[in-house]
């Protein structure tokens, strides 16, 4: 099965967001770890994923200079 939503937030991403004060949302920034996506795999027989950056994504960054910078 090919899971083709799964949320990936690296901890410079995650930084980013805190720095920036924040998601707009006022949701806070979802924690990920390999072990807990490894899970998600067992969990629903995934074998591929097609990786989604939580949001608010790479305008976090305010500026198109720094959003390439995140999205690389």
């Amino acid at each position: 099965m090919i899971d083709t939503h799964h949320p990936f937030v690296p901890s410079f991403y995650a930084k980013a967001v805190e720095a920036a004060g924040g998601a707009p949302s006022g949701y806070p920034v979802p924690e990920w770890s390999l072990e807990a996506s490894e899970a998600s795999f067992d969990r629903n027989a995934a074998s591929v994923a097609i990786l989604s950056l939580t949001s608010p994504g790479a305008p976090i960054a305010r500026s198109n200079q720094g959003s390439r910078t995140l999205a690389c």
